[in-house]
């Protein structure tokens, strides 16, 4: 009898194994008990409390009923009741506490034949709302009000609203915290907020640096989240200055960079200059450069706060023309601003840069330098002239040397840069003769560099 009284009391054991209902913190959990204290919200705030239903045992349990009854509390699931739960396991939910007046608050939350008691506190607070564009917000605790994209080193601010919709006076204490974060412009923590009363307060955004930046408004116990992202300031707009005036060939010429308002960082960018031969068959000048960096390429410098950019301390630096005619480009690289500027150089006359004259016992040899930037000089032509200023027989020698210019360009690296030696033989004394005059023609006219005397 009492071996078959035992196992008759073992087996409905056997049938009580139930869902077990824990709390949860974060990931972590504990056994709710009978009664449980949710914690204290002021009104009109939100209060979210974490559960966990759990099968503990071997075999899969349905369940059946999940409820919460109590004013001010609601359920949040994802999952429909009834349901069933495999062994080991778990689902999760909310119980949602939001008071629309102060008091005490209570509620049974039931999960099958299970009652748990949920006790909450709705304490008297300030309604905290933001105005923003003619609107305004209520914001609930936890609320994320976000300040949007700010340039570093700038600012923005947001007003918010304190009101007193109690029946009592409040004292609240309001904090502002984050790096980016200033506040509460214009209010003295703490205020005291008679009843109906309302006071309004400015928290500013001032990211110094780039990317994501979160704060925190407290106002009591209550505390909202603020966030903002810092963006690097856009760069002032370039501008290339170059002579009012038109360029040449064989000059060296200034040229700066100025930004079209005060930089609001300090900061380096580029120029570079590009060449192209305005000369059928012309090669690149490699005198068209930079004279400090001996090069195309030169960087420079901007302070914070000034227009115009330093190249090595310098507020303008200087570049060659070469001796090509055509068109010489420059591009200004400033973050992410771009200006470009061209210079043209036109097609001109030889130019004679140096004339010199050697004689020898039985000759005189005339070398002179310069530059055809057209490339087309064909004739050459010299006179001869004695002490007394006489021209010397046989007078004007001319001489056809376009194919020797066109064989000289063709081959060279130098742009339209040359230098000439001609030799003459003399019969008689050759110190009778004193000075000689030079003519180089193209197909922009005919250069004379004046009396050579020697």
């Amino acid at each position: 009898m009492l071996r078959v009284l035992t196992c008759g009391l073992l087996a409905p054991c056997c049938l009580l194994a139930q869902l077990q209902l824990f709390l949860l913190a974060g990931t972590a959990e504990r056994p709710a008990t009978a009664s449980l204290d949710l914690g204290v919200v002021q009104t009109g705030d939100l209060l979210e409390t974490g559960f966990r239903i759990r099968n503990p045992g071997p075999a899969p349990l349905t369940l059946q009923t999940l409820s919460v009854g109590g004013v001010g509390f609601l359920l949040v699931r994802n999952f429909q009741v009834p349901t069933t739960l495999g062994a080991g396991a778990a689902l999760d939910f909310l119980v949602r506490f939001q008071p629309t007046a102060s008091g005490a608050y209570s509620a049974s939350l039931v999960v099958n034949s299970q009652t748990t008691l949920l006790r909450a506190v709705a304490q008297p607070g300030a309604t905290v709302s933001l105005e923003q564009g003619g609107a305004r917000t209520v914001l609930t605790a936890g609320a994320t009000v976000d300040f949007g994209s700010v340039d570093r080193r700038s600012r923005l601010q947001r007003r918010f609203l304190l009101e007193n919709q109690t029946p009592a006076p409040l004292s609240l204490e309001v904090a502002v915290s984050g790096t980016a974060f200033r506040g509460p412009l214009g209010l003295t923590s703490p205020v005291v907020l008679p009843l109906g009363n309302s006071v309004s307060f400015d928290v500013s955004f001032e990211p110094q640096a780039t990317g994501p930046q979160n704060g925190t408004l407290r106002v009591n116990q209550r505390t909202f989240q603020l966030q903002g992202t810092g963006l690097e300031p856009p760069f002032a707009i370039p501008q290339i200055i170059l002579p009012s005036s038109a360029a040449r060939s064989g000059q060296q010429v200034k040229l700066a960079v100025r930004l079209a308002s005060p930089s609001p960082v300090s900061g380096s960018g580029d120029i570079e200059m590009y060449f192209t031969p305005g000369v059928p068959a012309a090669r690149n000048d490699p005198a068209v450069l930079f004279l400090a960096s001996g090069s195309r390429f030169m960087r420079f410098t901007v302070d914070q706060g000034t227009e115009g950019a330093l190249f090595n301390g310098r507020s303008e630096i200087e570049f060659q023309t070469g001796t090509t005619a055509g068109v010489i480009d420059f591009v200004a690289q400033w973050g992410d601003q771009t200006a470009r500027a061209s210079l043209a150089i036109a097609p001109e006359p030889v130019v004679i840069d140096s004339t010199r004259v050697v004689r020898a016992l039985s000759g005189l040899e005339v070398q002179f330098t310069g530059f055809d930037n057209a490339r087309s000089a064909s004739q050459l032509a010299f006179t001869f002239f004695d002490q007394s200023g006489r021209a010397v027989d046989p007078g004007r020698i001319g001489l056809d040397a376009a194919a020797e210019f066109r064989r000289y360009f063709d081959s060279s690296e130098l742009g339209g840069a040359f230098a000439l030696r001609a030799v003459f033989p003399v019969t008689g004394d050759v110190a009778q003769i004193s000075a000689v005059e030079v003519e180089i023609t193209s197909s922009l006219g005919t250069t004379q560099p004046g009396r050579i005397r020697f």
